[in-house]
């Protein structure tokens, strides 16, 4: 008898620990797990969708860079200052397009510049977008290679024997003398230009003669 009501007290006294969750509580779980997981793909989405759409870079937001304008060129180092400048501004907006660049740069080419621009603009095909690359190099060659000519021919034209020897002066005169190839088309034209330059008085000390310089 006494093991009988023991064994009923004991199954009477049994209680789950981990009972289920009622049915409407577990679907009312899952149902939050899964809004959870769907909010988080949203949030992520839209970090992706900014990330691959930035804001585009406005002219505005380059000028804030304070690039320099560029009119003319007094000497090819100033055209060369230029390009290096903007360049630099350049790296400091790496979002910028090859095609963006040139738009922007273009803007700072005013007066003679701009003129000459619009120019270049013209000789290009229909619907071409000019690149950065593009502008430069022509920028390059008209500014600083055009005038590094000029330049070398001017050095020709006023060269001076000085303080040179007579090897060093010839010397001198056949290396500028290249920039300047209608200056001694011929020979007369040479040995007469070769003369100008000598010193006076070793001209007069040794009787140096159009002639005798036909020889170079």
């Amino acid at each position: 008898m006494v093991n009988t009501r023991q064994g009923q007290t004991s199954g009477l006294g049994q209680q789950p620990q981990d009972a289920p969750p009622p049915p409407e509580l577990a679907t009312l779980v899952v149902q939050q797990a899964e809004l959870i997981r769907m909010m988080a793909e949203e949030r992520q989405g839209r970090g992706q969708r900014q990330e691959h759409h930035p804001r585009s870079i406005t002219y505005q937001d380059f000028e804030r860079l304070r690039p320099p304008v560029f009119t003319t060129c007094p000497e090819p180092l100033a055209a060369d200052d230029w390009l290096r400048t903007i360049e630099s501004k350049f790296t400091l907006i790496p979002e910028l397009s090859k095609q963006e660049k040139a738009r922007f740069a273009a803007q700072l080419l005013q007066g003679p510049a701009g003129a000459w621009y619009a120019t270049f603009q013209n000789m290009q095909q229909q619907r071409h977008v000019i690149t950065w690359g593009e502008l430069r190099a022509a920028f390059w060659a008209h500014y600083i290679l055009a005038s590094l000519m000029e330049q070398k021919q001017r050095e020709f034209r006023e060269l001076k024997q000085g303080n040179r020897t007579v090897m060093q002066y010839v010397q001198t005169f056949i290396h500028l003398s290249q920039y300047a190839p209608g200056d001694v088309a011929d020979e007369p034209s040479r040995a007469a230009r070769l003369l100008q330059g000598f010193d006076p008085t070793l001209q007069t000390h040794l009787g140096v003669s159009t002639k005798a310089l036909r020889t170079w």
